[in-house]
């Protein structure tokens, strides 16, 4: 009788599927860390090169408006006179906003949001930082928005009970670092002595001149998560705020205070939790980087900012006239 012969199927058995799904998690665990990493540093890249291109328009700016820096203003018998924008909106022709720019048709107004729909409405690349998402439901009526702000140095914050932060009497009177206390943020009805680089709505222009310390050791302007800034994520947006407190941010408050959002008025409260109705709080110096934040300093150098810096040096970075010489291994 013959013998049958019996046909060996060739495949893959059950363990031996198993073993290769395995082995792909396990590259692909290996791979994913270094793929975030690589996208990560790219995104630092970017931002690195919009605040660079940032500090170079404030320079330009400085150069052809008689030496100053924008959005700073004074307050004569309560009323206000200044610019009617924020710093970002005035350097807008110098970095390739001109067009933008010059829909604004009304600038006598104290906020030229308020009136001049198209700029506010525009959003400019250079103004996002990669690592932000940008999709935000708070910002409404379709406002364009900044991942930058200005800084006004150890400048004490909101000084209503139960707003004040913890920071402000740890930092901002210290005479020891060479400066002095310069007074509720907002001001009230006199100008304010302005420590940083940018004066807000009732503080004077600020020029580098101003800079004693030396611009490269001065902080001009850095990074904020504009979800979690007070004003930034009101209607103002990039552009408007009249000189005020939409695209500025302070140094007393430690980099990478998170803000998450809670009650609409916290200020009523007896403690002024960190929530994002805190002005306080929400004004400080931020970013969705890995354990820091993206600096432009005033000789237009680009510094990474370790959320860990001590506050004392970080003080006297964003002071621009405390006497001290801040070199980089201090930070």
């Amino acid at each position: 009788m013959p013998r049958s012969h019996l046909r060996r199927t060739t495949g893959f058995t059950l363990i031996e599927l198993l073993v290769v799904i395995a082995i792909i998690a396990l590259l692909i665990g290996l791979l994913l860390p270094a793929v975030q990493k690589v996208r990560e540093a790219a995104a630092r890249a970017k931002c690195t090169n919009n605040l660079k291109q940032l500090g170079i328009a404030c320079h330009a700016y400085h150069d052809v408006n008689g030496g100053t820096l924008p959005a700073g203003g004074t307050v004569l018998g309560n009323v206000y006179t200044g610019d009617k924008g924020s710093w970002l909106f005035y350097l807008a022709p110098f970095f390739e906003q001109d067009a933008a720019f010059q829909t604004a048709t009304n600038l006598t107004v104290p906020d030229v949001s308020s009136v001049n729909g198209p700029i506010r409405m525009t959003q400019p690349k250079i103004l996002l930082c990669p690592s932000d998402n940008y999709s935000k439901p708070y910002f409404t009526g379709g406002v364009g928005y900044s991942n930058y702000a200005a800084s006004i140095g150890p400048q004490q914050g909101r000084s209503y009970v139960g707003c004040a932060d913890p920071w402000t009497p740890l930092y901002s009177n210290r005479p020891d670092l060479g400066y002095t206390a310069s007074g509720d943020i907002y001001g009230g009805s006199k100008p304010i002595n302005i420590r940083g680089m940018f004066g807000s709505r009732w503080g004077a222009k600020v020029r580098f001149a101003d800079a004693t310390d030396g611009l490269s050791n001065t902080i001009l302007a850095g990074e904020t998560i504009s979800g979690e800034h007070r004003y930034m994520r009101q209607l103002t947006g990039w552009a408007g705020g009249g000189g005020d407190l939409s695209q500025i941010c302070l140094t007393i408050i430690p980099i990478n205070t998170r803000t998450p959002d809670g009650p609409i008025n916290p200020c009523n409260g007896p403690t002024g939790d960190a929530v994002m109705g805190n002005w306080s709080y929400s004004i400080g110096f931020k970013s969705l980087h890995t354990s820091g934040a993206n600096f432009v300093f005033g000789d237009g150098a680009v510094r990474f900012l370790n959320q860990n810096i001590n506050m004392d040096t970080y003080q006297l970075l964003g002071c621009r006239n405390d006497g001290h010489v801040i070199d980089g291994t201090q930070y």
